[in-house]
């Protein structure tokens, strides 16, 4: 009797062990089943977080180089403001760095509307990138923190614009917060050069264009040749110098040296024929040339009589060969 009972009670265990995994069996199909669509949609979901972070990241990356283009062009525009309110005020800028932010933000200059800013000012562009953003159902809320207009090259100003971006998805799937120096570099070529708008009293200008000359402006095959330098001269280029004033110095009249100063040779010959008063004992480097610095002591041989030049520029035009002083023997003016 003991081993039957013993018998009956292990086939029971065995039944007992075989329903309890026929039980787990069914459930974890039960749970298989049932689970599929859940992980489905989360995987969906996953996906399209994925897939809007990406298009938000593509969309900063627009936004950074849409933003730096906005303020190219309302610095060039600004630029052109500043020259334009010197024609027509006849008097060089106050304060050129107050007068640049003024014109970019607001489109005036000392209070007074500038046509050129028109619809250009820097605040409207932003505006402008913030509304467009909304047909990519991205909020976007851009603060201009400061503007700064500088120079550290002869042939390009440089302005940076320091901006706090607030993005983000009117989902509510992702949102950035940052602060960018947004940089962006305008050339000088072609612009007016304010000492001549000015000194000539409007009556003629000087756009500012590099020389094709600089190193080499009075030999040729070997032989003496001053035709460059007159043709330098009398289109009034432009080379750079550590001792003249930088463009953005010139806007103020300031004539002081600059690590990125440019200079050109003033023609005489134009100046005359436009009845200006004319300087005859003055060198003909621009800077010296408006400041009535009378230190044009050297005449270049082959050169118009009006054609005098100071002594620290004797080598950088190459004329150190060809020069005397006036009031020497044999010097003729």
């Amino acid at each position: 009797m003991e081993m039957k009972r013993i018998i009956d009670y292990r086939i029971r265990s065995k039944k007992a062990m075989y329903f309890t995994m026929m039980t787990l069996a069914v459930l974890s199909i039960f749970i298989f089943v049932f689970m599929i669509p859940n992980y489905k949609r989360l995987g969906d979901r996953m996906t399209v977080v994925e897939m809007r972070v990406s298009s938000m990241n593509d969309f900063i990356k627009d936004l950074e180089r849409d933003t730096e283009r906005g303020l190219y062009i309302s610095s060039f525009r600004a630029i052109l403001s500043l020259e334009e309110y010197m024609i027509i005020s006849g008097e060089f800028l106050s304060d050129t760095h107050k007068n640049f932010k003024e014109a970019l933000l607001n489109g005036t200059i000392e209070g007074t509307n500038t046509t050129l800013m028109r619809l250009s000012t820097f605040p409207l562009w932003i505006e402008k990138i913030q509304e467009e953003s909304q047909e990519f159902n991205i909020e976007t809320n851009i603060t201009l923190n400061d503007v700064t207009l500088y120079q550290d090259d002869p042939w390009f100003v440089g302005v940076s614009a320091n901006l706090s971006f607030d993005i983000r998805d009117t989902t509510g799937i992702a949102s950035w917060k940052m602060t960018k120096i947004i940089n962006t570099s305008i050339s000088i070529i072609s612009f007016e050069d304010p000492l001549y708008i000015i000194n000539s009293e409007g009556r003629t200008t000087n756009l500012i264009n590099s020389t094709p000359f600089e190193g080499n402006f009075t030999f040729k095959s070997g032989q003496w040749n001053v035709s460059k330098l007159i043709t330098h001269t009398e289109n009034s280029y432009y080379m750079s110098s550590t001792n003249a004033p930088s463009f953005l110095m010139r806007l103020e009249n300031d004539l002081g040296p600059s690590p990125h100063g440019i200079e050109s040779l003033v023609s005489i010959k134009r100046l005359e024929e436009l009845d200006l008063d004319l300087c005859s004992t003055c060198s003909i480097v621009d800077y010296h040339y408006w400041d009535d610095t009378q230190n044009g002591n050297y005449r270049i041989n082959f050169t118009p009589g009006w054609f005098k030049l100071d002594a620290g520029h004797l080598e950088q035009y190459n004329v150190t060969g060809l020069n005397c002083e006036i009031g020497t023997p044999g010097c003729e003016i």
